[in-house]
């Protein structure tokens, strides 16, 4: 500690702590924002993806299929808000943008599971956010997996099944190939407009203002 005291740093340290004494104000900037900043974008902007909107077309209305959807909603990424009975209501959904993913099971899903040991399902999902959507298309897959694996196992030793047991059919809308830039590039031109817009607005008033007084200094004798 006393070589500390005796250094160049410890002195410049010292100095501005003294600064921030004399200066109220300068405390309130330096440590109120970086902690509403802290818990703002730690906490609040969270990228976890949670609780996506999704509407269900359910064709074959069985209990095998209500227990499809049932792991579907006990996952928690997935908030089964809206029903539709018909395969052409769903794009009114994603056009409005109302919903990010819909889940299609087809007429007699729960028939082909049981005597053909394969059936299939078909989910939709908005890819304008890419990054979104293939979280949603991964976790989907797996809630899909995972259902397979239950039923494998609750009819092990009765019939003998084949993997996968339920296929699941991905469309990506929108943003087929799940590139970044379809609404990164229009996002950034957005941001780039508000700020040079601001800023060039900023720049014609301080010119106007400096033009006035330049031309008062000159009136003024």
């Amino acid at each position: 500690m006393i070589r500390l005291r005796n250094t160049r740093i410890f002195h410049i340290v010292q100095k501005e702590f003294w600064q921030l004494r004399r200066d109220k104000r300068v405390i309130f900037i330096i440590f109120i924002p970086p902690v509403l900043q802290l818990l703002l974008f730690g906490y609040a902007a969270t990228l976890d993806i949670n609780h996506i909107p999704t509407v269900v077309c359910d064709l074959d209305n069985t209990t095998i299929s209500r227990n499809l959807l049932d792991s579907f909603r006990a996952s928690g990424y997935f908030d089964l808000d809206y029903t539709v009975n018909a395969i052409k209501e769903i794009d009114k959904y994603l056009d409005n943008g109302k919903v990010m993913m819909s889940i299609i099971i087809p007429l007699n899903f729960s028939n082909d599971l049981i005597h053909k040991k394969k059936a299939q399902l078909q989910i939709l999902t908005d890819g304008t956010d890419s990054r979104t959507a293939a979280v949603a298309l991964s976790c989907a897959s797996m809630i899909v997996i995972r259902y397979n694996q239950k039923l494998l196992a609750n009819n092990k030793g009765k019939i003998q099944l084949r993997m996968p047991y339920i296929e699941n059919q991905i469309r990506v809308w929108y943003n087929p190939d799940l590139k970044s830039r379809n609404y990164m590039v229009p996002g950034v031109m957005c941001l780039i407009l508000t700020t040079f817009t601001t800023m060039l607005t900023a720049i014609s008033i301080v010119k106007e203002y400096e033009k006035g007084t330049m031309e008062q200094l000159i009136v003024t004798p």
